[in-house]
């Protein structure tokens, strides 16, 4: 599969997980605040493979471009 299709993949799966995680997380500090640091990693950890999916996949598919472009030129 192509880059941009991952990437599509694992920002949708992100961006899920930020949403679910940041609900629960927030429940969590209303109730026991000092409890809810796994959570908290999960809405960053998610939160970041929402963010930065979709960039990386743009930048390795304009890479696959060049290369192939390379190649066919010579």
């Amino acid at each position: 599969m192509r880059p941009i299709v991952w990437g599509l993949i694992f920002f949708i799966i992100g961006l899920i997980g930020w949403i679910a995680f940041s609900i629960l997380a927030g429940i969590c500090s209303a109730v026991t605040p000092t409890e809810c640091m796994f959570l908290m990693f999960l809405v960053y950890l998610f939160g970041f493979i929402f963010f930065f999916s979709m960039p990386l996949a743009f930048l390795f598919e304009v890479i696959i471009h060049f290369k192939k472009k390379q190649k066919s030129k010579s």
